[in-house]
C-alpha cells in the first residue's frame, strides 16, 4: 500500500490544521488532508507540529509535537491542552512530504510579523507556503503583496529577499489581471510603490554592494517608470 500511494502516484497532498482554544489552551485539534481532482490519493504521514509564541516581539518555537495522520481528517489528542499558538506550523523542519495551507489565525499573525519569526529555516518555509497558497488560489495575490510590503522590505536574509521579490515580480508581470480599469490602476499603484521602495533600499545600502545588487535586480524586474 505504501509503495502504491507514495511511489506510483503524483503530486503533494495539502494539510491544514483546524483547532480551537479555550482559556489559552487548545481544546480541539484536527488535521485535514486534501488531494486534487486529478490526484485524489491521500497518504499516511509523519510530522512535527510546531507551536510558536510571541516573546518580546519575536515569534519563537514554544514546543513541537510528533504526530501521525492519514485520510481526510485526523483528530490529534496529543494537541489537547497545549498552549494556544500565536502561529501554528504543521510541518516543522519540513520533514513531511506535504504542502501546508496555513490556518486563519496563523496567517493573520504572519501578515505583519513574519519578519519577526526567529527560526530562519521556518521563516523561509513560511514564505514558500504563502507563495504556494497564491498559486493554488488559497490566498489573494494582493494579500501576498501586502505581506511582502510589511515583512520583505525589512528582511535581512538575502536569499529570502531574492525569492520573495522574485514572486512579487511574477505577480505584477504575469499574474495580475491586465484587463479592466480597476485592476490596471491597482497594479500601477503597486508597481510605483515597489519601485520607490527598492530605490530607497538601494540608497540605504551603499556600503553593502552584495545586498545593493539584489535590490537593484528586484528593481529591474518591475521598473516601468522613465525616471527610475
Amino acid at each position: 500500500i505504501w509503495k502504491e500511494r507514495w511511489l506510483k502516484t503524483a503530486m503533494l497532498n495539502d494539510v491544514e490544521a483546524h483547532y480551537t482554544c479555550k482559556k489559552g489552551r487548545i481544546d480541539s485539534f484536527e488535521l485535514f488532508q486534501t488531494g486534487t481532482k486529478d490526484y485524489p490519493t491521500l497518504r499516511a504521514h509523519k510530522t512535527r507540529i510546531a507551536i510558536l509564541k510571541k516573546y518580546r516581539g519575536v515569534y519563537r518555537v514554544h514546543r513541537t509535537v510528533p504526530v501521525e495522520y492519514s485520510g481526510e481528517r485526523t483528530k490529534v489528542p496529543k494537541m489537547i491542552g497545549k498552549v494556544c499558538p500565536d502561529i501554528l506550523y504543521p510541518n516543522y523542519k519540513d520533514h513531511d512530504y506535504v504542502s501546508v495551507i496555513l490556518d486563519k489565525k496563523s496567517l493573520q499573525n504572519i501578515e505583519s510579523n513574519l519578519v519577526n519569526v526567529s527560526d530562519p529555516f521556518l521563516k523561509s518555509i513560511l514564505w514558500s507556503d504563502l507563495w504556494q497558497m497564491v498559486l493554488k488560489q488559497k490566498m489573494d495575490m494582493s494579500r501576498y503583496l501586502e505581506i511582502a510590503e510589511y515583512n520583505g522590505l525589512t528582511e535581512s536574509n538575502l536569499d529570502i529577499v531574492s525569492s520573495v521579490f522574485g514572486n512579487v515580480a511574477s505577480i505584477l508581470n504575469k499574474y495580475y489581471p491586465n484587463t479592466g480599469q480597476p485592476w490596471t490602476a491597482q497594479r500601477e499603484v503597486w508597481v510605483k510603490f515597489f519601485e520607490q521602495a527598492y530605490m530607497t533600499k538601494i540608497n540605504e545600502l551603499v556600503e553593502d554592494p552584495v545586498a545593493q545588487k539584489i535590490w537593484f535586480k528586484n528593481l529591474l524586474q518591475i521598473s516601468e517608470s522613465s525616471d527610475v
